[in-house]
């Protein structure tokens, strides 16, 4: 009985579109079809994943794909049979996940999908599902995003500007930008800092007046993990120094990329120009807002704008306050003492101003 299902599942044909739980699945499937038509295969081309080494690609072709130099008996003979597969590793997940409406859902879909993929043994599926209470919306419906989102921006802020992170190189825009980008933001800049290795030629191929355009050469990884070279076009204007790369990195992340620092150290620039330091991405840029709108406090002279710059400063206590239970204890006291001076001020001005009868008699 077992033969007889075996061979009717070795007789259905290969066709586009098939989905198969793994990698083994799809070969065993076309290796049996093979056999069945009269055919071997061979694995033509595969590729993996760097770090997990899974295949996510690969090309599987009849033993006779191809032609040899050599005429023999088995020489091959130029068969044109393959089939392409790709992972597709995520449908049962973000079904779990995002269609979930209620917890006890949630676990019944999970399992379903650990058993019909076999992957119960998968160590980061483990690890997701271990951490489900901080990542899965259905856990988080009752938490408020917003005050979670600003408690950690403003530890943020806090680290970047009380901390001093780590250099990686011996570069100077690396020096540079530590002092002025936040926390985030320049470990996103180190990385293209790092990635210098990897422009291993910079150019001069053409030059009108100040504007010079170079070329960058860098080593990219391709398919299959290997490494091929690309040609990066740069701009360079040596009179305004203002530079411009054609991957676009600034326009889209609003810091410089590799292949800018490569031009900018060519030409012996060793401090990036300051109109490349974006403010909104410099460690100081709420706390300076706040200062400046501050400073000509004297001049208010409405409701409106007293109400503007005092929520400005309230604001900026409220997420200091918020990084740890020293800030918050810190933050509940000075504004315990601010409302007490606020009544006071309230008192006093009630005191000193006349009623209606008091400037009647007078």
């Amino acid at each position: 009985m077992e033969e007889d299902l075996d061979s009717q599942k070795e007789a259905v044909p290969a066709a586009i579109g098939m989905e198969f739980d793994s990698y083994d699945d799809v070969y065993n499937f076309y290796n049996c079809y093979a056999k069945e038509q009269g055919f071997g295969i061979r694995v033509q081309k595969s590729w993996c994943r760097r770090l997990s080494k899974e295949k996510f690609k690969a090309v599987l072709c009849c033993s006779n794909e191809g032609f040899t130099k050599k005429r023999s008996v088995n020489s091959r003979t130029g068969c044109p049979a393959m089939v392409r597969i790709r992972l597709v590793v995520r449908r049962a997940l973000n079904k779990a996940v995002y269609d979930s409406l209620r917890v006890d859902e949630f676990e019944t879909i999970w399992k379903e999908m650990v058993e019909q993929c076999g992957v119960g043994d998968h160590e980061w599926l483990q690890t997701l599902y271990h951490d489900q209470k901080q990542w899965v919306p259905v856990f988080l419906k009752e938490s408020p995003f917003a005050e979670k989102k600003r408690t950690i921006e403003a530890r943020e802020d806090f680290d970047s500007l009380h901390s001093k992170p780590i250099l990686k190189t011996k570069c100077c825009f690396e020096l540079q930008m530590s002092r002025f980008y936040t926390k985030e933001i320049f470990r996103k800049f180190q990385h293209e800092v790092e990635e210098l290795y990897s422009c291993f030629n910079t150019s001069q191929v053409h030059s009108d007046g100040p504007i010079v355009t170079y070329v960058v050469k860098e080593r990219c990884e391709g398919e299959g993990n290997q490494r091929e070279v690309k040609k990066f076009e740069v701009l360079y204007n040596t009179e305004k120094q203002e530079v411009s790369c054609i991957c676009g990195l600034f326009n889209f992340k609003g810091y410089l990329c590799r292949h800018t620092l490569s031009v900018l150290n060519y030409n012996g620039v060793e401090e990036i120009p300051s109109h490349y330091i974006i403010s909104r991405w410099r460690k100081d840029y709420k706390h300076s807002r706040i200062v400046n709108a501050g400073a000509n406090s004297d001049e208010v002279d409405n409701r409106d704008q007293w109400s503007a710059c005092l929520y400005k400063y309230a604001v900026q206590i409220v997420e200091e306050g918020a990084i740890s239970q020293e800030h918050y204890k810190a933050a509940l006291l000075t504004l315990e003492e601010s409302l007490k001076k606020v009544c006071l001020a309230e008192e006093i001005e009630s005191r000193m101003v006349p009623t209606t009868s008091q400037r009647s008699t007078t």
